[in-house]
């Protein structure tokens, strides 16, 4: 982390990759007097300056997964899964891809009328769950030699044969693979307009509401197909510029939807909103109880100093 902190080359710039995650634990680093709570302070230290470490609450990762385990940075989480032995497995499991709805598309499709919304969301989910169903189907048939490092050397935690077919392997939710969403605060503004979400209880509430749908729904499709799907807050950028490029092409400039160009990042609050760190995290805490293939928050901090 220290490394971190000076930076990269005579520009001292920001590492990005390899992705570092802290987990912060009450005993362990939490609280002032646990043994490890100076390296906790160096990992804030370090964010605050470089954006990274990526800070994980191990009780909640516990609460919302069902076990402790880390993502890839901000990105996927995996469920609980038990070999056939009862031993809760985290090593060697991957995530299968992510499908991601542009939740704002269907609000301006809906023309403000939250009945057409709900129904336009149902079709766009099946279509969803088609399009996730297609990528497993892809791996049928498909042998382990293709990847030998993954499939036979252990990397994947198995060490299958050359003609083994590798699809067995991501069955029975070993595997996870996710249903993402962009764009709450579009889709509110798009289908009420007017009031900000943050300053509204009943906004706040329909912004849940439709995460809540999304969740029922993965949680649907697992149930009836075995296998891991889980809902994703989506964490893309790009994602946000184009599917919001996209809908400018289609719909036009929609003040408070596409006029900034870009969309908010899955459940995050709007950027233009200024409001303290706090006030930020409870605004968003809702939601990451309800995405348990991943979900993240940042907030803006002055440079955090130990001393």
């Amino acid at each position: 982390m220290r490394n971190r902190i000076a930076g990269l080359g005579k520009n001292r710039k920001t590492a990005v990759f390899p992705k570092l995650v802290f987990a912060i634990r009450d005993g362990l680093n939490h609280k002032f007097g646990d043994p490890n709570y100076d390296i906790k302070q160096l990992a804030l230290e370090c964010a605050s300056k470089r954006m990274y470490p990526d800070i994980l609450n191990y009780d909640q990762v516990v609460k919302v997964t069902g076990s402790f385990k880390t993502p890839m940075g901000c990105r996927s989480f995996l469920g609980v899964w038990e070999n056939e032995n009862g031993e809760q497995i985290h090593d060697g499991r991957n995530n299968l891809g992510v499908i991601s709805l542009n939740l704002p598309r269907i609000a301006l499709e809906a023309k403000g009328d939250e009945t057409a919304f709900w129904k336009l969301l149902d079709e766009r989910l099946a279509l969803a769950r088609k399009a996730l169903m297609t990528r497993i189907a892809r791996l049928e048939g498909v042998k382990a030699r293709v990847a030998p490092i993954l499939y036979m050397e252990g990397a994947c935690g198995v060490r299958l044969k050359a003609d083994d077919d590798v699809s067995e392997i991501f069955k029975n939710g070993r595997a996870s693979i996710s249903l993402g969403y962009i764009g709450i605060h579009e889709t509110i503004n798009a289908l009420f307009g007017g009031e900000h979400l943050y300053d509204s209880e009943q906004l706040r509430a329909k912004g849940i509401a439709i995460v809540e749908r999304l969740r029922q729904a993965v949680d649907q499709w697992k149930d009836e197909t075995g296998y891991g799907f889980s809902l994703y807050s989506t964490p893309s950028e790009n994602l946000c510029d184009r599917f919001c490029r996209l809908d400018t092409a289609e719909f036009g400039v929609v003040p408070g939807v596409t006029d900034k160009g870009y969309y908010t990042n899955s459940f995050h609050l709007d950027v233009e909103k200024k409001v303290n760190p706090y006030d930020k995290i409870d605004f968003e805490a809702p939601y990451p109880p309800l995405a348990n293939g991943v979900s993240f928050a940042t907030a803006n901090t002055r440079t955090f100093s130990t001393t």
